[in-house]
């Protein structure tokens, strides 16, 4: 392996971790709109959370893959197999079917069974981890893709995967049934058969006429209700106090008040937030401690020559000025609360700053092997 490779290999690793963030952002946010909401289990609902569930668990496996070390041990393998599938298919079908059995009444004026679709539903997910969660450890063991021969070590775990991907066929074929008995003996769905559906498209018939949003979009617009509590079922907060002088911070401002009703949900709404870094945090770490222990016990020669070319005193300062970010940003929280608007500024650019230090001089014999 040349240098130009090893670069090659940091932008992807890069660019892969890039990816890891806007995915997680969304998974924390589809999170927390369930967060203190009425939630009922119908088809769509279970169906949506089976995307969530099977998303969520094909995101850090990317990061594993995003993990130099870790990918070449696992590349071309069933691991690779499995995360694409949780994340493309896995993830991709289930909230396609969570929007069809949401709209489906809307589209054809009938309800499914809702039996039926609960079932077909729990399945689904059932069935697609039985298929592919072996697959990781397959890969994980060395199992190549593309390959219909293998050792008999492995035969456990592909007769497991072939069961899921049975169960998994049966539970795709379910809605070609119900679905379609539903246009002749489903029952009628009415103008809005979910008691919590407060979009547009449920003040309109089932199945809507056509132009029926250019004839009335603009009382419909005018008849849904306007809000009058907070964030978290607390009355709305309303713009009493003066607006402070320019160039300070005061607590007392509008603009920096929490709008939480009372002390205690604010602890309540800060807490889930809190652990949901702690969570993102984990995962983040965890993948770099585990690509360093993959990459120090599978190849112990690269890695003793790797570490002969660090430079120690690079990764010590980077180390220290991590450390010392946390009292910085304490020194700027402080800052805010006292008014000193230039000190917490200052502050913040210092903790947010990143140390650049120039890249160790590596030796073609680094990746000669």
């Amino acid at each position: 392996m040349g240098i130009s490779s090893a670069y090659a290999s940091l932008v992807f690793s890069f660019l892969s971790f890039i990816v890891a963030v806007p995915s997680a952002i969304k998974v924390f946010n589809w999170t927390a709109a369930l967060y203190r909401g009425h939630i009922s289990f119908e088809a769509p609902m279970l169906y949506a959370m089976s995307f969530l569930g099977l998303f969520t668990i094909g995101g850090p496996t990317g990061l594993f893959l995003a993990s130099v070390p870790i990918d070449v041990h696992v590349t071309d393998t069933y691991f690779v197999v499995a995360h694409f599938h949780f994340i493309m298919v896995g993830g991709s079908v289930s909230a396609f079917f969570a929007g069809l059995h949401f709209w489906w009444p809307k589209i054809t004026g009938r309800m499914y069974h809702e039996s039926w679709a609960k079932f077909s539903a729990v399945t689904t997910f059932v069935g697609f981890m039985v298929t592919f969660f072996p697959q990781f450890i397959m890969g994980y063991e060395g199992m190549p893709r593309r390959y219909h021969v293998y050792p008999d070590v492995f035969q456990t775990y592909h007769v497991i995967s072939t069961a899921g991907a049975l169960i998994l066929s049966i539970a795709y074929l379910f809605p070609l049934f119900y679905l379609p008995w539903s246009l002749r003996h489903g029952d009628r769905a009415g103008n809005n058969p979910w008691a919590g559906a407060t979009g547009l498209e449920w003040t309109t018939p089932s199945p809507a006429a056509e132009g029926e949003f250019l004839a009335h979009s603009a009382c419909r617009f005018r008849a849904l209700p306007i809000p009058r509590e907070g964030p978290l079922g607390g009355p709305r907060r309303t713009r009493t106090a003066p607006r402070p002088a320019r160039g300070t911070m005061s607590e007392t401002s509008p603009a920096l008040r929490e709008p939480w009703p009372d002390l205690a949900r604010q602890r309540e709404g800060v807490s889930f937030g809190v652990w949901a870094f702690l969570a993102s945090e984990a995962l983040f770490f965890g993948g770099l401690f585990l690509g360093y222990t993959v990459y120090r016990n599978l190849y112990p020669g690269a890695f003793l020559t790797a570490a002969r070319e660090t430079d120690i005193f690079y990764g010590t300062l980077n180390t220290a000025i991590l450390l010392t970010s946390s009292l910085t940003m304490a020194v700027a929280e402080r800052g805010a609360q006292q008014g000193l608007r230039r000190m917490a500024l200052w502050c913040l650019a210092v903790t947010s700053s990143t140390w650049r230090s120039r890249p160790p001089r590596w030796r073609s014999s680094c990746f000669s092997s």
